[in-house]
């Protein structure tokens, strides 16, 4: 468990915090905007906190669309990847995108965003622990041994066949030429 700081605004207990971030992806949205001081740069309101729920509680397969600039990168890739961590280290998340490059910067920024929160970055993988954190991929503190990391990230025409995950998050996979046709937009 992190170490608790002062809980914003006193409302909650230290107790009823954790367990509110645990269960209620907006509130853990809130908090980590809050944290990164998003709020004053992004300020979230009615939509995203429907887009949110929408991502977080939605049926078993879902999508977002929404506007470039939305934040859909942000809420519902990184901070879902972090909320869900944080649910359970053990969990394996699938991050898929158009390019294997862009993926990379999305992994960057969940690994970077889960060390700097401070009630998540007790699940980053600290310097020397024999947990794999690459650029690509990473393990989190608390994750089960196995062969597929914690989080990864492949490009659309990467090699996907093999990873195991029980989450698997696409985001911004198609182009003018992976979604032309019927067929090329099934493969």
């Amino acid at each position: 468990m992190p170490a608790l700081t002062p809980v914003r605004g006193g409302e909650l207990s230290a107790e009823a915090y954790l367990k509110r971030l645990h269960d209620d992806f907006w509130f853990f949205v809130n908090e980590v905007w809050k944290d990164r001081q998003r709020d004053s740069v992004a300020p979230l309101g009615d939509v995203d906190k429907d887009v949110c729920e929408w991502f977080a509680y939605g049926p078993k397969t879902r999508g977002v669309l929404a506007w470039r600039q939305f934040g859909k990168t942000s809420m519902c890739t990184v901070v879902y990847t972090m909320w869900r961590l944080y649910r359970d280290p053990s969990t394996q998340i699938l991050i898929v995108s158009k390019t294997g490059p862009f993926t990379k910067l999305i992994v960057h920024a969940i690994r970077e965003w889960l060390e700097a929160v401070w009630f998540t970055n007790h699940l980053a993988p600290p310097k020397g622990s024999g947990l794999r954190d690459r650029e690509e991929h990473f393990d989190v503190v608390g994750c089960d041994p196995t062969k597929d990391p914690s989080v990864v990230g492949k490009g659309v025409d990467g090699q996907i066949t093999g990873t195991r995950c029980h989450v698997m998050i696409v985001d911004d996979a198609e182009d003018d030429k992976n979604t032309m046709t019927l067929a090329s937009r099934e493969t």
